[in-house]
């Protein structure tokens, strides 16, 4: 029995020591294909026959996308893959920037450098349409810095968990705490969940289809952890890893507990057998670069207010005006941009309520030794800090992060801080010295309970598309571009059979 759980031991951490390196090695081989080249390849080579081409000739399909976040500048880099020229891509703005809820500050006066991402900021490295837009475009990730997490339950004025600054130390600390528990993780959500997941890639690069995410997620075999609850299915199956690491982790990535369906829990805690970085040029310019490479045209500060078939209404600086276009694609959160669609579009779309996420970005530098964590330990590396599901009506932060050391005020850092309430100024004193302070609040994602109704539908009419019905089920940068992949294959096909 030692024997068995000694060699169990070394496996799982020659498997978990070697993931980064192999990881690494995988970023640091150019890949010699792209992903979304082949797919674009094999819909030129099936449905761009000489024959399809001929119809096609001297024709420019007038496409309209609303929303220009991951999922709409996604499908208008995908629809241009795959049709090129044959398509005039239109995408209409709201705001004032492209990025959607992708977003970047930077303190007045700072050298850009020291910008950071508001909302959505780690890739995990086996995300293949996130990984494959970067290497397009040439983008790079920032250097990791030494930091002490720590996890704290405020319930008890404790910490449950510290890791370590030296990657190996780490790992030993989190095995000789969560031995089994991990390796349920690795073995439920690594090579069950998210091999089932990844199938999908090989269905959207083989040309599949879905007019609905309930037939996508039954295809590859995920359908039931859509049907019950994180809490339900993983908690019975962990011990204190679930509520010291796997819950804060969910309210890191959502603002949400063990409530969300299992397949969102399960994609939040695979970050704990997984590799992740951050873009050093910043999420929303994954967007930017996605518009330029679909040579779209951009109109920001451009509110839809409805649209019909065929038609999209809208308003710039109050002057009215409608467009129209073979095909329209909505890519945005229907209900929270107030957008009217026709009586036949709307009767089976069920409302879909967002969570509200307040940021705040401090430059300073972290007081261990503050009131509102009490009994931190000191640590000569920056801290950062995430808390358990305790206490959440009487306590607001859900975590404290260290984004990276500012090059304006040397010696300080950049921290971002999730909560449910704005932070006060109080509390903010307690924490840090600190010279510059930013406050944010925005709807970033949706609650996301198991989901009972079913049929959400993609194609809203013959020439109506929604990207966004994805976000019933999950919400994530690689999810919006899964989307995103579905809607230009149908798009595109629609058109093509059409001819």
């Amino acid at each position: 029995m030692k024997t068995i759980l000694f060699l169990s031991c070394l496996i799982y951490v020659i498997l978990l020591v070697s993931q980064p390196v192999l990881k690494l090695w995988d970023l640091m081989v150019p890949e010699l294909s792209s992903i979304h080249r082949e797919t674009a390849n094999a819909f030129q080579h099936r449905y761009l026959t000489e024959d399809a081409r001929q119809r096609l000739e001297n024709k420019t399909f007038q496409i309209g996308i609303v929303g220009s976040g991951i999922g709409g500048s996604g499908t208008a880099v995908f629809l241009k893959d795959l049709l090129g020229d044959f398509v005039n891509i239109t995408v209409f703005e709201q705001s004032d920037r492209i990025g959607g809820r992708t977003k970047a500050f930077l303190f007045d006066g700072f050298v850009e450098e020291d910008a950071v991402d508001v909302g959505a900021t780690s890739i995990i490295m086996e995300n293949r349409y996130m990984r494959d837009l970067i290497r397009r475009y040439s983008f790079s990730f920032n250097p990791s810095y030494d930091t002490q997490t720590f996890v704290y339950d405020k319930s008890l004025n404790k910490v449950v968990f510290q890791d370590d600054v030296h990657p190996l130390r780490s790992l030993l600390s989190l095995l000789s705490h969560y031995f089994f528990d991990l390796l349920r993780v690795f073995y439920e959500i690594k090579l069950s969940m998210l091999r089932r997941f990844h199938r999908i890639y090989t269905l959207q690069a083989s040309l599949f289809t879905f007019e609905s995410y309930e037939d996508l997620f039954a295809e590859v075999g995920l359908f039931d952890l859509t049907q019950q609850t994180f809490d339900a299915y993983m908690k019975p199956r962990l011990g204190s890893l679930y509520d010291h690491l796997a819950i804060p982790i969910l309210r890191v990535n959502y603002l949400q507990n063990g409530s969300v369906s299992a397949f969102v829990g399960g994609v939040s805690t695979s970050a704990l057998v997984s590799s992740f970085k951050t873009l050093k040029e910043g999420m929303s310019s994954i967007a930017s670069e996605n518009l330029k490479a679909a040579q779209a045209t951009v109109r920001l500060n451009t509110k839809v207010t409805s649209i019909k078939r065929h038609q999209v209404s809208f308003s710039v600086q109050k002057q009215h005006d409608v467009a129209r276009f073979d095909k329209v694609v909505l890519a945005a959160p229907l209900f929270e941009s107030n957008i009217h669609l026709s009586k036949p579009l709307t009767y089976n779309l069920p409302r879909l309520p967002y969570q509200t996420v307040h940021v705040t970005i401090v430059c300073g530098v972290f007081k261990s030794n503050n009131s509102i964590f009490p009994n931190l330990s000191t640590s000569p590396y920056p801290i950062e800090l995430i808390t358990t599901d305790a206490t959440t009506n009487e306590f607001s932060i859900v975590s404290i992060s260290l984004k990276k050391p500012s090059l304006s005020r040397p010696g300080e850092f950049i921290y971002k801080i999730f909560s449910f309430r704005p932070v006060d100024s109080v509390v903010l004193d307690d924490l840090f010295e600190f010279s510059r302070v930013w406050r944010h609040s925005w709807k970033a994602y949706p609650f996301l309970p198991p989901q009972t109704q079913k049929n959400h539908p993609i194609r809203l009419d013959s020439s109506t598309y929604y990207v966004n019905a994805l976000e019933q089920y999950i919400s994530t940068m690689e999810t919006e571009l899964i989307a995103a992949k579905n809607v230009a294959l149908m798009l595109a096909k629609d058109l093509v059979d059409a001819s």
